[in-house]
């Protein structure tokens, strides 16, 4: 399991009374991390209908690996309601 990484400053987190500390122990989401896994289950909060800001920001990033393929053969998942604030799940074989 990973997590992508908070774009806000610690500052202005705080400000929205939001508790980091329940997810610092999950470690930040790679792009390489989709390389190597066998499925990915990505889940989110929305905010007016779309994703939340860090994961579509981390998957704005995958471009040169869906240029290459690396993304089409491995299955995909996604739900608004799984339990991480923002973050994506990798999912080993």
């Amino acid at each position: 399991m990973a997590r992508v990484k908070e774009l806000f400053p610690p500052e202005v987190v705080k400000n929205f009374n939001v508790d980091l500390s329940r997810v610092e122990g999950i470690p930040e989401a790679q792009l390489s991390d989709l390389e190597w896994a066998d499925g990915i289950a990505m889940g989110s909060p929305t905010r007016y209908g779309n994703m939340a800001g860090p994961l579509k920001f981390f998957l704005d990033q995958t471009r040169e690996l869906w240029l290459r393929g690396f993304c089409m053969v491995n299955p995909w998942a996604s739900s608004p309601r799984l339990a991480l604030s923002t973050g994506v799940i990798r999912v080993p074989s």
